[in-house]
């Protein structure tokens, strides 16, 4: 069975969510004992190479050969886990806007959230349906 591009986020948003919620119930933290010091300064990384996500996608084409690009594939993988992050507080509603999504990093691309939301909003729609419309515009669906 053959699964489209879309597919294939959603089955990843999924694992990670999953993941991400079994590490946070068996640790308390989804970073695990916290106890190794930091061997990267991400914030230096960060500042040469950040912009927000509508802005990303007017540089890098999101293919190659028809295939997801490394860098998206770890964008994905980084709102999956702010999002995740975001619904274990039990927060399951808000926007996407790729204006309000940065990007940076370097080689190693990450995302996050501009606006980190405190509370529900009850007449958004789920962080889960944003996140899918956000793949279907970014892949041109």
């Amino acid at each position: 069975m053959e699964l489209s591009k879309r597919e294939c986020i959603l089955v990843m948003y999924n694992a990670i969510g999953s993941c991400i919620s079994h590490s946070m119930d068996r640790e308390g933290s989804a970073s695990g004992s916290g106890s190794a010091p930091p061997t990267l300064d991400l914030n230096v990384l960060l500042k040469k190479t950040r912009c927000t996500l509508d802005k990303f996608l007017e540089t890098k084409n999101p293919f190659d050969n028809d295939k997801i690009t490394r860098i998206y594939q770890r964008i994905f993988r980084s709102l999956i886990e702010a999002i995740s992050v975001i619904e274990s507080r039990g927060i399951t509603r808000g926007y996407l806007q790729p204006h309000q999504i940065m990007v940076g990093g370097g080689p190693f691309k990450r995302a996050w959230l501009l606006n980190r939301p405190e509370e529900d909003n009850p007449t958004a729609p789920t962080y889960r349906e944003q996140f899918d419309s956000l793949v279907r515009m970014i892949l041109g669906e």
